[in-house]
């Protein structure tokens, strides 16, 4: 906490950036010494928080990982910092149907279509992917081996990818029994129960609130 006062009080936000659809955000701040990045790694028990000098050397970490741990990405302070591996996936503006054949087929016959939708594209969620197989099969479960038509599914991923390359937001929060299970800036029809909320930041703080 001192290291990053010390860098950081003071100074202001001079950068925001963020991979393609990865889960990483870089802060670019110019303090009274110098320009820092804080890098946030927001990847599940690998998150991590990253201080970063204008010459990529890690100043610190949240989460110190030594060589021992990872060798391709050990985060201590003096070394390098080394992003994490781009993702082997589809970019998302190039799901085709050709392309979800491949990928659908080329799963496990008993792997649920939501599942090889996650491992195949890009910034695929498995709350997006389970809404986007539940609007093409009516069930989140349909399996691989089961697709005889890829099309409903491309035109259900489409559909919903459409709300966020036109910024037409419908956020909503799903309930169950009584409490608030997720939220999404879409429509979670493979809930039984869902309620649209009037922003992203309302459905958000419904959510914080129950999971507290």
């Amino acid at each position: 906490r001192l290291l990053l006062r010390k860098h950081v009080r003071g100074g202001f936000i001079s950068g925001i950036r963020q991979p393609p659809f990865e889960r990483i955000l870089h802060l670019d701040v110019s303090g009274p010494e110098k320009t820092v990045t804080l890098t946030i790694e927001t990847m599940g028990r690998h998150a991590n928080v990253i201080l970063v000098d204008e010459d990529g050397q890690v100043l610190d970490s949240i989460k110190r990982i030594s060589a021992r741990l990872s060798r391709v990405r050990p985060m201590l302070p003096g070394t390098q910092y080394v992003p994490p591996p781009a993702q082997d996936k589809l970019d998302p503006a190039d799901v085709t149907e050709y392309a979800l054949h491949e990928m659908i087929d080329a799963a496990r016959a008993g792997q649920p279509v939501w599942r090889a939708l996650v491992n195949g594209i890009r910034g695929m969620s498995p709350l997006l992917a389970r809404e986007i197989a539940h609007r093409a099969a009516g069930t989140t479960e349909e399996c691989c081996g089961d697709v005889t038509r890829v099309a409903p599914f491309l035109d259900a991923y489409h559909n919903l990818m459409e709300h966020a390359w036109d910024h037409r937001w419908e956020p909503c929060v799903a309930i169950e029994e009584g409490e608030v299970a997720a939220y999404a800036p879409y429509r979670l029809t493979h809930y039984d129960e869902w309620e649209p909320v009037d922003s992203i930041s309302r459905a958000i703080d419904r959510y914080e609130q129950a999971v507290q």
